[in-house]
């Protein structure tokens, strides 16, 4: 049990600096650094939400840059937090819309724009985050 207790105390110190070193890389924009970081530590990274959230975000961002877009996830982001908080706010603006709350699709629209949000981006927070995805897809469709 102590044994145990000591793996997660230098797991979570570990997070933290991974977290700290990646704040720094983020502000260099260094992004393939980042992910050589996420990748060597993919182990301790399973043990902490906020990494692991961040590594499928990564994933993310390098599908956009692949695919060339002039936005990605990072676009208007300073550090982990900021993107982690952005995705945030975009499950829930597509779970309003799974719900179909009032104004959900205008308040989508508007953060869509203003965050300047990729259709790649849009496309994976359905997925990770709505039950109906396919509803949810074609409400924003019909939307546009």
């Amino acid at each position: 049990m102590q044994r145990d207790v000591l793996f997660y105390k230098n797991a979570h110190n570990k997070c933290i600096e991974i977290k700290l070193e990646i704040d720094v890389l983020f502000e260099q924009k260094e992004y393939e650094k980042i992910w050589q970081i996420l990748e060597y530590n993919r182990d301790e990274i399973t043990l902490d939400s906020d990494l692991s959230l961040f590594y499928y975000l990564v994933e993310l961002y390098n599908a956009e840059k692949n695919n060339q877009l002039e936005f990605t996830i990072f676009t208007k982001s300073q550090c982990i937090q900021d993107v982690i908080g952005r995705f945030t706010e975009l499950k829930f603006k597509v779970r309003r819309i799974e719900f179909d709350l009032p104004d959900a699709l205008k308040e989508f629209y508007i953060f869509v724009v203003e965050n300047h949000i990729s259709a790649l981006a849009i496309y994976k927070s359905v997925y990770f985050a709505c039950i109906n995805t396919e509803l949810v897809l074609n409400r924003i469709k019909e939307g546009a």
